[in-house]
């Protein structure tokens, strides 16, 4: 997850001014103290651009301490290429997972977003029309968060006998499509609509599911730089996602699993 709604292809630009930078440091006066003063700028991007801290802190290993308090050994000074090139490489990592979540825009449809109540409630996902219930014409990507994968993966095991047949009826046509969705990455649903998951930024945050739910349809849409529809059942769900400024669909009653459900408004996950 990143702090801050620049378009991911100003993060990428960024990343290679920083081992541009990198690379130059080597042949100038007094390199380690540029090479100090380059991580020094390459942390503080870093911390402004992720939410966890956990890529700026790989940065600071025992070699960068070595040489920032000037107490490594002799040696270190001889390799400082060898360490420089080793944050490189970090750096090209970083790089190549951006270039990775720029490409999800890349592919054309509607970016549409299930929460647990659609999979768990209604009908199999590859028995509905989504173009009816999200309202759009043309093709549809839907796109299911790994944490949601999660949550039905806990469900096939937990709770009451009902809980656990929803969970593995929901989790059946994606087993169906797991070939196509390693290989290419996505899956076919029906002639205009595929299926995909949302991997990036799949660790819970908040704790409450809705909330990480629609986390994660804001990071789509953030790294897609388009619109995405959150899709739900559930009530709730639409208010919050409503107050985030996410377009929403409904589901309709008459797609519910089972009828003698749909006496309720409302249904929970």
């Amino acid at each position: 997850m990143f702090r801050t709604d620049a378009p991911i292809a100003h993060y990428i630009e960024q990343l290679r001014h920083l081992d541009t930078e990198g690379s130059n440091i080597i042949g100038q006066m007094e390199p380690v103290m540029h090479y100090v003063d380059w991580i020094d700028k390459v942390e503080g991007f870093l911390r402004a651009l992720y939410i966890s801290d956990e890529p700026a802190r790989r940065l600071l290993s025992r070699r960068y301490w070595g040489l920032a308090e000037n107490t490594a050994p002799a040696y270190m000074y001889k390799h400082l290429t060898t360490e420089i090139e080793i944050q490189r490489r970090y750096l090209a990592h970083l790089s190549e997972e951006l270039e990775e979540l720029h490409k999800i825009g890349d592919r054309p449809g509607q970016l549409v977003v299930p929460d647990t109540n659609v999979l768990l409630h209604f009908q199999r996902i590859d028995h509905i029309d989504w173009q009816h219930v999200t309202r759009v014409r043309g093709a549809i990507r839907l796109v299911i968060p790994v944490l949601i994968l999660d949550e039905l993966d806990e469900k096939r095991y937990t709770g009451s006998q009902e809980v656990r047949k929803r969970a593995r009826t929901a989790l059946a046509p994606i087993n169906e499509r797991l070939a196509d969705l390693e290989t290419r990455g996505y899956a076919a649903l029906e002639a205009e609509t595929t299926l995909e998951f949302l991997l990036a930024g799949g660790a819970k945050q908040r704790g409450n599911a809705d909330s990480d739910i629609l986390d994660q349809a804001e990071f789509l849409k953030h790294i897609a730089g388009r619109d995405v529809t959150v899709v739900t059942g559930d009530h709730g769900m639409r208010a919050r996602a409503v107050a985030r400024g996410l377009t929403v669909g409904t589901m309709p009653q008459g797609l519910a699993r089972n009828q003698d459900e749909a006496k309720d408004e409302v249904y929970k996950s």
